[in-house]
């Protein structure tokens, strides 16, 4: 969060509150769902633990809830975005995950 300066990393013109640290409320989230399955499946095959600060990205609240609750269309868009900007990133950690993988990990 903190790398991010406290703004949504899908659009850092999303504003939400101040907390009562002075920053701007964000959220986390896993980028490559931290399921037992998912887990599993990249230490099986990379030896790489997902709960890795590549694996993370700040979030406003409404872009968050779009992840987890929004219909297809809207989880596309945004989870689609994210990929681009991390898969070096998250290939630079040793975890390689294809656009096709990740889509099927969120249903989309």
């Amino acid at each position: 969060m903190k790398k991010a300066k406290f703004r949504c990393e899908f659009n850092n013109e999303h504003v939400t509150f101040q907390t009562d640290k002075g920053v701007q409320y964000m959220e986390g989230h896993h980028l490559i769902r931290c399921t037992v399955s998912i887990s599993e499946d990249i230490w099986n095959k990379y030896k790489k633990n997902i709960d890795t600060e590549a694996n993370i990205f700040c979030l406003c609240p409404n872009c968050h809830r779009r992840i987890h609750s929004g219909d297809r269309k809207e989880k596309f868009i945004i989870l689609e975005s994210l990929y681009k900007k991390r898969q070096s990133i998250l290939e630079d950690a040793g975890i390689f995950i294809s656009l096709d993988y990740f889509k099927e990990m969120y249903g989309v």
